[in-house]
């Protein structure tokens, strides 16, 4: 069942529901004339019955720069490679228990980026020939035809689309992301008054750590790379990186769609659900909350509502509205710039007694505590926006930080050669 509504699609074989699944969405707040008029966000649940048992895909991918056709041909894909994929039955092993995740975490993999060269290949292709008819035409004559007929072409091509999916496999949980948004993971922890949120993703931009040694190997100053350093589709900063001046000097192209992949994490009775996250909700989050980590925000938000409401249905909306009551709000006080990106959000319920695991205990509310997860992946958010700003003021702090950083690893290396001297003599 596919409900394509005017932001939003969503593919599930089961209704919203206690124990199948929620999701919420709220249309960006400001809409202009370059607004995508299509459905960017898709919301992805699906299930199959094998004769191992039953494999679940959820799913919530996110349009960017007009990606509605990268991000609906994203959500269509990934349940062929990944759910309906024959190399994740289990009776076809020999050593299932030794050799089952990394097979699942490869099947991901590949699926990732098989779905974009795919949706380069049969969606793109023609679309850059065509335009290179067209700039052949236009060379020896710019008419008013012509470019418009480039401006359309090149919107068909810049699309991208991030995401972010889980897909749950004889009750363990592997987690996959390409891009900013977010997988939170919520469980009992050993103290019985408290909650914990892990999270299960990585942040691909430009001021995590990875990323930035990433670029720097292509050559790529990373504040040269604006949005998600991964993703789908966004042909002028993959194929066509070398027509775009900010980026035509790397040595490859510089964003990617490698994914990060968590798992595979045994489901047992503590688990509570998981969240997924877009990127404009996480934006939000930061621009309204600056104590909390938005895992421990976000996550006693939801459980507030639910245990207001007794129900999970309904849960997730009333949260994304409330996040976006908080963030008009801040906008009319001028306390922030107005968000151009919706709002959407997924609830994944682990436990049928979801209800119990979180209610209050002798009236006092649960308490979210933040935690790395068995990965060692710490969550760090931190609100980039005042050093990334295009200000000469930001561009002079950026400098700054630049070269403190080359003069230490410059320090390093000298450092270096003189023990490795005094070693010699």
């Amino acid at each position: 069942m596919v409900i394509v509504m005017d932001h939003i699609i969503v593919d599930s074989d089961v209704d919203p529901g206690e124990s199948s699944f929620d999701y919420g969405y709220v249309e960006p707040l400001v809409l202009d004339e370059d607004s995508c008029k299509d459905p960017e966000d898709v919301i992805v649940c699906r299930q199959v019955v094998t004769a191992d048992g039953t494999r679940k895909l959820y799913g919530l991918i996110n349009g960017f720069r007009n990606g509605h056709s990268v991000s609906e041909f994203v959500g269509k894909e990934l349940l062929t490679r990944i759910l309906y994929n024959n190399k994740l039955a289990k009776s076809d092993m020999d050593d299932p228990v030794m050799q089952f995740d990394p097979i699942v975490k490869n099947v991901m993999n590949k699926a990732f980026l098989d779905i974009d060269a795919d949706y380069f290949s049969s969606q793109i292709d023609s679309v850059l020939a065509a335009r290179m008819q067209i700039k052949l035409a236009a060379d020896e004559e710019m008419t008013a035809d012509n470019f418009e007929k480039l401006s359309e072409a090149d919107e068909k091509i810049s699309g991208g689309a991030v995401a972010v999916i889980a897909l749950i496999i004889y009750r363990s949980l592997y987690v996959a992301n390409c891009g900013n948004s977010v997988a939170i993971l919520v469980k009992q922890s050993t103290d019985p008054n408290d909650l914990n949120a892990f999270q299960v993703s990585e942040l691909h931009e430009n001021h995590e750590i990875k990323e930035i040694e990433r670029l720097h190997r292509l050559g790529l100053d990373p504040m040269r790379i604006f949005g998600p350093s991964r993703c789908f589709g966004d042909y002028f900063r993959k194929g066509g990186y070398k027509e775009n001046p900010a980026l035509q000097h790397a040595q490859n192209e510089p964003v990617c769609v490698d994914p990060a992949i968590f798992g595979g994490i045994e489901i047992d009775n503590s688990y509570c659900f998981l969240l997924l996250l877009s990127p404009g909700l996480v934006q939000a989050v930061l621009n309204i909350e600056t104590e909390r980590k938005v895992s421990e925000y976000v996550t006693q938000l939801l459980i507030n509502h639910m245990n207001d409401a007794k129900s999970i249905k309904g849960a997730v909306q009333n949260v994304l509205q409330s996040i976006s009551n908080d963030l008009k709000m801040k906008m009319e006080m001028k306390n922030c710039q107005p968000p151009k990106s919706s709002l959407s959000m997924m609830m994944i319920p682990l436990s049928d007694h979801i209800l119990d695991l979180i209610n209050p205990i002798d009236g006092t509310d649960r308490a979210v505590k933040t935690q790395s997860t068995s990965t060692g992946f710490i969550e760090s958010y931190v609100d980039f926006s005042e050093y990334f700003a295009d200000t000469p003021q930001a561009q002079d702090l950026r400098n700054s930080i630049v070269a403190r950083i080359e003069s230490l690893k410059q320090l390093y290396k000298d450092k270096k050669r003189l023990l490795h001297a005094i070693s010699e003599d």
